[in-house]
């Protein structure tokens, strides 16, 4: 069993700062197929009303993926992602008639290389689009047609 915490401070060349802290924890039902619930959570120290974020607790994210790993480095997974907006965040999403929580139905394919943790690229069926999520500055949205 593998439990991994991550803990981030951000600091902009402007002063801005944000703290980052998630958790997940690998349950191993066989060598092969994994739950992998996963938590999320953002601060911000200031309001920074260009990219919609409130200083204090901006958002909560809560996960559960199944995956199932053919090879180590290559393991297809599904899963259900929950979010939540709060404080000045929510405010922000409010005011733009977008609602304060979401939940997506995520799938990706998680491959590992040496020692390195599973990557993060991951598919995610929202509404009517499917989002290609790579790192942190890549979204490619694609439609889907029914």
């Amino acid at each position: 069993y593998l439990f991994e915490t991550d803990v981030a401070l951000f600091v902009g060349d402007s002063g801005d700062t944000a703290f980052r802290f998630s958790a997940e924890y690998e349950l191993m039902f066989t060598q092969r197929l994994i739950l992998t619930p996963e938590i999320e959570s953002n601060f911000y120290g200031q309001d920074i009303p260009e990219l919609e974020l409130g200083s204090g607790l901006s958002d909560i994210k809560l996960g559960l993926r199944l995956r199932y790993e053919i090879r180590r480095e290559f393991a297809p997974y599904i899963g259900v992602q929950w979010s939540k907006k709060y404080g000045s965040s929510a405010d922000y999403v409010r005011s733009s008639g977008a609602d304060v929580s979401d939940t997506k139905v995520v799938a990706g394919l998680g491959k590992k290389v040496g020692k390195e943790s599973l990557s993060k690229e991951k598919w995610l069926i929202h509404g009517l689009s499917l989002v290609y999520v790579c790192g942190f500055n890549r979204i490619y949205h694609l439609p889907l047609k029914m």
